[in-house]
Parts: structure tokens; C-alpha cells; sequence
């Protein structure tokens, strides 16, 4: 009977590595990802402001910053889904509050998100649950920012904060 007791403990210490080691491994993956959009835009900030400014784009220019609202995006959705699940400790919310002040103070990066929003419908469940409650969160920030600052006025060094 000893034994048996020994063993479930060892198998549950075992399960509770495991599960702390793919947190672990899940909020590294989540900084890589932050680090190397971070690291993208600073490489191509010229694009970057002209997209979030919404100025006139070359063909590729607008398919660059495509691919840099693409990783500024996930980096916020996934960080905003490794502090909800508690495997980095900040405020979940606070990933999603940056991501709407950024659609109200940025006209192109709105436009983006609008595009990005309509292109990827196609094809994705629109029941995913933590998507649906990112977007959620997004669009109540974006509904108090429109009340408090109706007619934003940002410098464009700030777009991606």
C-alpha cells in the first residue's frame, strides 16, 4: 500500500514538472515572438510609421508592413493569452489595451486590422473562444478611448507601443 502511495505522489511531482516546464517552454516562445517583431519593426521603421500613419505605400512597402502588423499582432495575442493563463505574471488586459490604442490612434494600422480581420475570416473558426474574448476586450477598450479621445493626435513613433 506504501508503495502504491509512493508511486502516485512521484507520478503527480512528475505531471507537475511537466506542466511548469511547458509554461515555461510557452512564455519563451511568446517573448521570442515579441522580441522578433520588435526587432522587425526597428528594422524597418520607415515602413512601419508610413503604415501605421496610413501615408502612401509602395506595393511593397504595404505588403511589408502586412507581415509587420502580422507579427506586432500575434506578439500581443499571444502575450495576452500567456497572462491570461498565468504563465507570465502581468495583467492580461494590458496586451489588449495596447493593441486598441493603437486601431483608435493609428489610421492605417486601423485600416490593417480591418483588413487583416476581413482576409482572415475566411476559412478560421469564428468560435474560438480565446480569440473571440482577445476581440472582445479590444473592442471595449476601443469604445472608451473613442469616448475620452475623440480625435486622437499621436506622434507615429508611438504606433506599436
Amino acid at each position: 500500500m506504501l508503495a502504491i502511495v509512493a508511486s502516485l505522489v512521484f507520478v503527480g511531482l512528475q505531471v507537475k514538472q511537466s506542466q511548469s516546464i511547458g509554461e515555461g517552454a510557452q512564455a519563451v516562445a511568446w517573448m521570442e515572438v515579441a522580441v522578433s517583431a520588435r526587432e522587425a519593426i526597428a528594422s524597418h521603421s520607415d515602413v512601419w510609421i508610413k503604415g501605421c500613419t496610413g501615408a502612401e505605400m509602395s506595393a511593397a512597402d504595404d505588403a511589408a508592413f502586412a507581415q509587420l502588423f502580422r507579427a506586432y499582432t500575434q506578439g500581443k495575442y499571444f502575450g495576452w493569452l500567456s497572462a491570461k493563463q498565468g504563465i507570465i505574471d502581468t495583467d492580461s488586459n494590458v496586451q489588449a489595451y495596447s493593441y486598441a490604442a493603437n486601431v483608435h490612434r493609428y489610421p492605417g494600422f486601423a485600416q490593417m486590422a480591418a483588413s487583416w480581420r476581413e482576409w482572415s475570416r475566411e476559412g478560421m473558426p469564428s468560435d474560438h473562444e480565446n480569440l473571440v474574448e482577445f476581440v472582445s476586450i479590444v473592442n471595449a477598450r476601443l469604445a472608451i478611448l473613442r469616448e475620452i479621445e475623440p480625435d486622437p493626435a499621436f506622434d507615429a513613433k508611438w504606433c506599436g507601443m
